[in-house]
Protein backbone atom coordinates (compact mmCIF):
# COMPACT_ATOMS: atom_id res chain seq x y z
CA UNK A 1 0.00 0.00 0.00
CA UNK A 2 2.65 1.90 0.94
CA UNK A 3 4.70 1.61 -2.39
CA UNK A 4 1.83 2.25 -4.53
CA UNK A 5 1.36 5.55 -2.77
CA UNK A 6 4.75 6.72 -2.98
CA UNK A 7 4.60 5.53 -6.89
CA UNK A 8 1.28 7.36 -7.48
CA UNK A 9 2.87 10.82 -5.74
CA UNK A 10 6.26 10.32 -7.62
CA UNK A 11 4.20 9.49 -11.33
CA UNK A 12 1.91 12.59 -10.50
CA UNK A 13 4.93 15.02 -9.09
CA UNK A 14 6.75 14.08 -13.01
CA UNK A 15 3.46 14.61 -14.74
CA UNK A 16 2.95 17.94 -13.07
CA UNK A 17 6.82 19.22 -12.97
CA UNK A 18 7.20 19.33 -16.94
CA UNK A 19 3.55 21.55 -16.94
CA UNK A 20 4.64 23.44 -14.41
CA UNK A 21 7.65 24.81 -16.45
CA UNK A 22 5.83 25.53 -19.66
CA UNK A 23 3.08 28.16 -17.28
CA UNK A 24 3.75 31.77 -17.20
CA UNK A 25 3.81 33.71 -13.56
CA UNK A 26 0.48 33.72 -12.73
CA UNK A 27 -1.64 36.95 -12.45
CA UNK A 28 1.44 39.31 -13.39
CA UNK A 29 3.26 40.04 -16.89
CA UNK A 30 6.74 38.20 -16.96
CA UNK A 31 8.18 41.83 -16.91
CA UNK A 32 6.37 42.67 -14.01
CA UNK A 33 7.67 39.31 -12.07
CA UNK A 34 11.25 40.44 -13.41
CA UNK A 35 11.10 43.86 -11.78
CA UNK A 36 9.78 42.61 -8.65
CA UNK A 37 12.77 39.65 -8.30
CA UNK A 38 14.97 42.53 -8.64
CA UNK A 39 13.48 44.94 -5.91
CA UNK A 40 12.58 42.22 -3.30
CA UNK A 41 15.12 41.30 -0.66
CA UNK A 42 15.09 38.61 1.81
CA UNK A 43 16.98 40.46 4.06
CA UNK A 44 15.18 42.89 4.04
CA UNK A 45 12.19 40.80 4.58
CA UNK A 46 13.85 39.78 7.40
CA UNK A 47 14.67 42.74 9.45
CA UNK A 48 11.00 43.45 9.21
CA UNK A 49 10.17 40.24 10.72
CA UNK A 50 12.42 41.10 13.70
CA UNK A 51 11.22 44.26 14.44
CA UNK A 52 7.85 42.79 14.07
CA UNK A 53 8.34 40.09 16.51
CA UNK A 54 9.56 42.73 18.95
CA UNK A 55 6.18 43.16 20.58
CA UNK A 56 3.79 41.30 22.48
CA UNK A 57 0.91 40.83 20.31
CA UNK A 58 -1.53 39.32 21.69
CA UNK A 59 -4.92 40.86 20.20
CA UNK A 60 -5.78 44.05 21.14
CA UNK A 61 -2.30 44.78 23.05
CA UNK A 62 -0.08 47.60 23.43
CA UNK A 63 2.72 45.71 21.51
CA UNK A 64 0.03 44.58 18.55
CA UNK A 65 -1.10 48.39 18.10
CA UNK A 66 2.88 49.01 17.99
CA UNK A 67 3.51 46.17 15.49
CA UNK A 68 0.86 47.83 13.30
CA UNK A 69 1.98 50.93 13.84
CA UNK A 70 5.52 50.01 12.52
CA UNK A 71 4.17 48.03 9.28
CA UNK A 72 2.09 51.09 8.50
CA UNK A 73 5.50 53.36 8.99
CA UNK A 74 7.47 50.54 6.67
CA UNK A 75 4.24 51.04 4.33
CA UNK A 76 4.72 54.50 4.34
CA UNK A 77 8.79 54.63 3.79
CA UNK A 78 8.28 52.26 1.06
CA UNK A 79 5.93 54.78 -1.00
CA UNK A 80 2.51 53.83 -0.06
CA UNK A 81 0.31 56.51 0.61
CA UNK A 82 -3.03 54.96 1.31
CA UNK A 83 -1.85 52.85 4.53
CA UNK A 84 -4.31 52.51 7.67
CA UNK A 85 -4.64 50.89 10.50
CA UNK A 86 -8.01 49.40 11.45
CA UNK A 87 -9.21 48.73 15.00
CA UNK A 88 -12.53 46.80 16.19
CA UNK A 89 -13.58 46.69 19.71
CA UNK A 90 -12.10 43.28 21.41
CA UNK A 91 -14.33 43.13 24.26
CA UNK A 92 -14.96 39.38 24.58
CA UNK A 93 -18.39 39.27 23.30
CA UNK A 94 -18.29 40.36 20.10
CA UNK A 95 -18.13 37.33 17.24
CA UNK A 96 -15.72 38.34 14.21
CA UNK A 97 -16.78 35.57 12.22
CA UNK A 98 -16.92 32.23 14.33
CA UNK A 99 -14.18 34.03 16.69
CA UNK A 100 -15.14 35.34 19.66
CA UNK A 101 -13.14 38.62 20.10
CA UNK A 102 -10.67 38.59 23.27
CA UNK A 103 -10.30 41.29 25.90
CA UNK A 104 -7.01 42.90 25.39
CA UNK A 105 -4.54 42.72 27.62
CA UNK A 106 -1.10 44.12 28.29
CA UNK A 107 1.93 42.11 30.14
CA UNK A 108 3.78 43.81 32.18
CA UNK A 109 5.57 41.79 34.46
CA UNK A 110 6.24 37.96 34.01
CA UNK A 111 8.24 35.40 36.09
CA UNK A 112 9.16 31.57 35.42
CA UNK A 113 9.90 29.49 37.70
CA UNK A 114 11.06 25.99 37.40
CA UNK A 115 9.84 23.47 39.76
CA UNK A 116 10.88 19.58 40.37
CA UNK A 117 10.00 17.16 42.63
CA UNK A 118 13.01 16.02 44.58
CA UNK A 119 12.75 12.43 46.02
CA UNK A 120 15.58 11.86 48.10
CA UNK A 121 16.35 9.67 51.51
CA UNK A 122 16.83 11.86 54.36
CA UNK A 123 20.02 11.29 56.05
CA UNK A 124 19.50 13.19 59.26
CA UNK A 125 18.64 11.05 62.71
CA UNK A 126 16.95 12.51 64.80
CA UNK A 127 18.06 12.79 68.19
CA UNK A 128 15.61 10.63 69.70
Amino acid sequence: MCTRLVMALTGAGVAFASTAKAQRPPLLPEKDVAALASELSGETAKRNLEGIARFHRQRGSQGFHEAAELVAERLRAYGLSDVAILQFPADGKIFYGTQRSRPAWDAEVGELWEVKEVKEKSTEQSGE
